[in-house]
């Protein structure tokens, strides 16, 4: 170990559902949550940002889109 702090980014839902989708898994493993335990708060992205309406899919542009 280093001794660094790990980074930890946001759990993407839409993009996780679409990944699940394309790839047909029927499970899925999450590893290393005690990364989580000195969150005040998990970043959880449910759906994205597209010209001010949300939108629950995955879009087929992400720049053009942001998490919300």
């Amino acid at each position: 170990m280093t001794g660094r702090p790990r980074r930890c980014g946001w759990l993407d839902l839409p993009q996780l559902l679409y990944s699940n989708q394309i790839n047909g898994t029927d499970w899925l493993v999450i590893t290393k949550l005690d990364v989580l335990d000195n969150l005040e708060w998990i970043p959880v992205c449910t759906a994205y940002e597209i010209d001010g309406k949300p939108c629950e899919t995955m879009p087929c542009l992400l720049y053009t889109s942001r998490c919300v």
